[in-house]
């Protein structure tokens, strides 16, 4: 087994998981993961530069968490044109279905607190059933639209206990003629196929907001090509 390297999880919300099987993107593999990455950033560099720039300063985390999902599932990694027998990725932003069981990131949230992304006893997960295999890895949150009025995050991964996260200059201070604003994490968060976490979050008031994962949700081929495991 190759070691990942040590970096990783200094830098990586995963509760005290502390290593994983991993291998390496190899090859073609690799080159499809360029390929891939590069016009992820770029498709959104058009949109919101500073954004993409996030993006992309974190390419090689993500191509670590690429690179446990393989040894998970052995299968190659296929990108964004994944094929029968591969794995591939959805981003730079995670579907809100499956990963809410929803079919839009609006919610509408009252104030103060609240579970905001799953719950303790229903909390959002990786699957290792073969033909659904999926995992999520995610740097930070983007909020749409107008202030959120979020102020604070607590994160709960495979059982652990986050400190509370204060957010409320990310979310409530806007930059001109800005629609997408960038939350901050202290680390990135990988929740692998037999992970799961739940957020908690406290707002200002009560209203309805849009608030999104950057990052990724790999998965097995045949899971990313139906539509319906996408939206319902």
């Amino acid at each position: 087994m190759v070691a990942i390297p040590a970096t990783f999880f200094a830098e990586t919300w995963a509760g005290k998981v502390r290593t994983l099987p991993y291998e390496p993107l190899v090859g073609t593999e690799k080159e499809i993961f360029d390929r891939d990455f590069t016009t992820m950033y770029r498709m959104l560099k058009n949109l919101d530069g500073e954004v993409a720039e996030k993006l992309w300063a974190e390419k090689d985390w993500y191509e670590i968490a690429a690179g446990i999902f393989k040894d998970h599932v052995d299968l190659p990694f296929g990108g964004m044109e994944t094929s029968s027998g591969q794995f591939g990725f959805i981003g730079p932003v995670i579907p809100a279905y499956p990963f809410l069981t929803a079919d839009t990131w609006e919610k509408t949230v009252t104030a103060p607190w609240q579970n905001f992304w799953g719950t303790s006893s229903v909390p959002i997960a990786g699957v290792s059933t073969i033909g659904s295999r999926r995992m999520y890895a995610y740097q930070g949150l983007i909020s749409l639209g107008a202030s959120t009025g979020l102020q604070f995050l607590r994160f709960t991964i495979n059982g652990y206990d986050y400190p509370v996260q204060s957010v409320e200059l990310y979310s409530k201070v806007r930059k001109p003629l800005k629609y997408i604003e960038i939350i901050p994490l202290p680390a990135k968060v990988l929740i692998h196929m037999t992970g799961n976490h739940y957020v908690r979050a406290a707002f200002h008031v009560a209203k309805t907001v849009e608030i999104l994962p950057l990052g990724f949700m790999f998965a097995e081929h045949d899971y990313i090509k139906t539509e319906t495991n996408l939206h319902t």
